[in-house]
């Protein structure tokens, strides 16, 4: 998988809005779990890391996998 720290740091903080929106309190491992989840389905798929493209992408991994 080709992402860098900028990507994790960047799809992190998009799972930790959403997650304060929901009101959702998840540990850092868990989210980490989630964002490297996320970031495979990305690249597997061959969307680019944007920041739009990631939340797309999380808030349809999280739909498919309720915390």
């Amino acid at each position: 998988m080709f992402t860098t720290p900028d990507d994790i740091n960047r799809c992190k903080k998009i799972l930790q809005r959403y997650l304060k929106a929901k009101n959702i309190s998840l540990d850092n491992d868990a989210q980490d779990e989630i964002v490297q989840k996320v970031l495979q389905i990305t690249y597997a798929t061959g969307g680019a890391y944007t920041n739009e493209s990631l939340k797309e992408y999380l808030e349809t991994y999280l739909e498919d996998n309720p915390i």
